[in-house]
């Protein structure tokens, strides 16, 4: 099928010629205008600028998540209840290409701090993460 994720149908001879996607269990991540491979699973989150800034400075460390049906199917297996097993985070500026990658220590539900953007009355999916 023409137009279908990863094929491209050459104009001249009508041929479908399969094109680079990635390396299969690695993830391929722009960074700052560098390719970096990266092995296990990778999360992706989009932020603003105020909560970038702080993530790309150090001064953040754990990124907060409304508990919803939403970020449930995301972020939890729902066979056995358990975190995915997810092993680095991609924090996105905005939908801009600007990003940066930590590793994840963990993916647990609390209460978070007020001060980094949690809401002050309920809980949470909390990722917690370092630079690698």
């Amino acid at each position: 099928r023409a137009g279908s994720w990863g094929l491209r149908e050459s104009s001249p001879s009508g041929m479908r010629e399969q094109h680079d996607i990635g390396v299969r269990n690695k993830r391929r991540v722009k960074r700052m205008s560098k390719k970096v491979y990266i092995a296990g699973k990778m999360l992706h989150l989009i932020l603003k600028a105020q909560w970038y800034d702080m993530q790309e400075r150090g001064e953040k460390t754990e990124e907060y998540r409304e508990y919803n049906e939403y970020w449930h199917k995301r972020l939890i297996d729902q066979e056995t209840l358990r975190p995915k097993p997810y092993t680095h985070v991609c924090f996105h500026y905005g939908y801009t290409k600007r990003c940066f990658i930590h590793k994840i220590d963990s993916i647990t539900v609390g209460m978070g701090l007020p001060e980094w953007g949690a809401p002050t009355y309920r809980e949470v999916f909390i990722i917690k993460h370092h630079k690698e």
